[in-house]
Parts: C-alpha cells; structure tokens; sequence
C-alpha cells in the first residue's frame, strides 16, 4: 500500500514539474502561428496577430472576467503607439 502512494505522489510531482516548465516557457517564448497571409503571437490569454495589409489585432482575457476583448489597429505604428502608453496594463508584456 506504501509503495502505491509513494508512486501515486512521484507521478503527480512529475506531471506539476512538467506542467511548470511548459507555462514558463509559453510565457518566456510565446507561442507562434503562421496562416495565409498573418503571424499570430500567443501567450496564455493574449494574442498578437499582425496581417499581411498592415493591420495588428490585439485580443486577450483578463484575468477574473468573462469574455475577451478585441482591438484591430490599421498599421503597425498605432499598435506600438498603443502599446507603450499602455504597457504597465498589460501584464504579459
């Protein structure tokens, strides 16, 4: 019975260990998809998606909130505009 726990508490350490590793290096590393003609960055709630016309969507998930939200910007110099006024309320960045 000793050893049944034993192996029962190892798994679940080695399956904590793994599951740590693997969202600390989405959130180092993000994710990154590429489809048609857009690249999309992806970390836990947040994505970037930057389209071949210029346009950059930004849609992510707060944390404790239902729903997500959504902004489209028309090229790329509004986004980062976007971004470095709004940093430190974006907690992934």
């Amino acid at each position: 019975m000793t050893a049944v726990i034993a192996t029962i508490t190892l798994t679940m350490i080695v399956i904590t260990g793994i599951q740590f590793y693997n969202d600390k290096t989405v959130a180092k590393f993000w994710i990154i998809s590429r489809k048609n003609n857009e690249i999309t960055y992806a970390s836990h709630e947040l994505l970037v998606t930057f389209h071949k016309n210029q346009q950059t969507s930004l849609r992510g998930h707060r944390a404790y909130t239902t729903g997500y939200y959504s902004i489209t910007f028309l090229d790329r110099n509004a986004f980062e505009s976007f971004i470095k006024t709004q940093k430190k309320h974006i907690s992934i960045l």
